[in-house]
């Protein structure tokens, strides 16, 4: 069993908050680059833990969903 209180606790707790916010700024419909960068934030700490916890699953789900994002913050500013 895992220490609850080792880095990777901080850093999935902080990545749940992140990725918590982006679902409250999209369901507020608030400009979409905050819930991009909250998004990225959130799941680059995912990845992170998914690493630590040497867990491909995780790395796997979180590695595509942020290089997803990261185009998505391309796409974004290449409109203004």
């Amino acid at each position: 069993m895992r220490n609850k209180r080792d880095l990777s606790w901080y850093i999935k707790w902080t990545a749940s908050a992140f990725v918590i916010a982006a679902v409250i700024c999209r369901s507020l419909l608030l400009d979409p680059i905050f819930d991009i960068l909250f998004s990225i934030a959130g799941t680059s700490g995912w990845f992170v833990v998914g690493w630590m916890w040497r867990d491909a699953a995780v790395m796997t789900l979180n590695g595509v969903l942020s290089a997803t994002l990261a185009f998505g913050i391309l796409n974004y500013f290449s409109m203004l």
